[in-house]
């Protein structure tokens, strides 16, 4: 999630940290365009192996980055639909500019009995 702010950021509570889409998003096969309600607007593409997101900050504002690698999605309660971390990786580069990383996840969305 990009921030402008760290002010009242609690890492366990997304709630805390997440920004609404305010304006008409952009859409085509392979991108999205969007801005948030703290004014920078994030672009995604995707490739078959990796996802591609660049973020456009105002002028004047903080520039944070969070990036959670271990947050999963909530589950129905039911066992085959719990999802677990697993593990995972982040790497930032000297300039920290760009960073790659990857989790990995098990469980989640089987509808198998």
């Amino acid at each position: 999630m990009p921030l402008s702010t760290l002010e009242n950021v609690n890492v366990l509570d997304n709630f805390t940290y997440m920004q609404e889409r305010t304006g008409p998003d952009v859409a085509h096969v392979g991108y999205y365009k969007t801005v948030l309600s703290n004014g920078i607007t994030a672009e995604l593409t995707a490739t078959a192996h990796a996802g591609i997101v660049q973020y456009s900050f105002t002028s004047g504002e903080g520039r944070h980055i969070l990036v959670d690698v271990s947050h999963m999605l909530p589950s129905s309660g039911e066992a085959q639909h719990s999802q677990f971390y697993s593990n995972g990786f982040l790497e930032r580069s000297l300039d920290g500019r760009h960073y790659q990383g990857y989790g990995v996840y098990g469980g989640g969305f089987s509808d198998r009995k």
